[in-house]
């Protein structure tokens, strides 16, 4: 079923005042209000744990690739292994970190 756009601008418009939960495909962007579904706390401080956790591990990756001796010992194939586990970790702290700031 296809809503019309401007029934669908009035509704995002509506939950936009609210946290809510969006996506957005070619067709359409739906948002889901999240108020009384979750603890926006608890959530806060996952997220907060979350971050925490793989930012260790990030700063543990990080140190043992600017160690040169490390990089130039190391099979070419684990040192790329790390560098890219490195750029993941990067990606999921930058969602995090935005989902964390969406929660305000």
């Amino acid at each position: 079923m296809k809503v019309p756009a401007l029934i669908l601008t009035i509704f995002m418009a509506l939950v936009g005042l609210v946290s809510a939960a969006k996506a957005v495909t070619n067709d359409a962007r739906l948002a889901v209000p999240l108020e009384g579904l979750i603890d926006f706390d608890k959530e806060r401080e996952r997220l907060a744990t979350q971050i925490n956790k793989l930012l260790e591990e990030k700063t543990r990756l990080d140190a043992q690739l600017s160690n040169a001796n490390f990089v130039t010992r190391a099979p070419a194939d684990k040192v790329n292994e790390l560098r890219e586990r490195s750029a993941e970790l990067e990606h999921q702290i930058n969602t995090l970190n935005n989902n964390l700031e969406a929660l305000g």
